[in-house]
């Protein structure tokens, strides 16, 4: 009889393990780079720009998405949502900028809820800073 705790800590662990197992080895793929727009049917090369800017109406203003594109891919990613309010939007914000580089766009951003007119406002800006750098979507 006190044999059955102890099964099922040990089906737990066992459980837990193989989890860890399967998410530690899955291999992220970083997103495809942007290229310029294509002549014919043969693609343009890899977009490198600095400062590639845009902007949407948010909830309280203007939010505004700087860029950096380095061979197609983003590096680095400002956003300026001052007039938005923080209490709703900073998690929002900071989660837009770790993950704009491993998604190299700005679409994850459909997939959350809370702060919709922000975060549609920095979708969309961050999409026209894309469209600024030469991007052909």
């Amino acid at each position: 009889m006190a044999r059955k705790p102890y099964m099922a800590a040990i089906a737990a662990l066992a459980v837990g393990v193989l989890f860890n197992a399967c998410v530690l080895e899955y291999d992220f793929d970083r997103a495809p780079a942007w290229r310029q727009m294509a002549i014919g049917d043969t693609l343009g090369p890899p977009v490198t720009a600095q400062n590639a800017t845009g902007s949407a109406r948010g909830w309280g203003g203007t939010v505004t998405v700087t860029l950096d594109l380095v061979g197609g891919y983003i590096e680095n990613v400002r956003i300026d949502a001052r007039r938005e309010t923080p209490s709703h939007t900073r998690e929002l914000i900071q989660l837009a900028q770790r993950n704009a580089s491993l998604f190299n766009s700005f679409t994850f951003l459909d997939s959350m809820t809370g702060a919709t007119v922000t975060r549609n406002a920095i979708r969309e800006a961050g999409e026209n800073a894309l469209m600024s750098a030469g991007v052909d979507f």
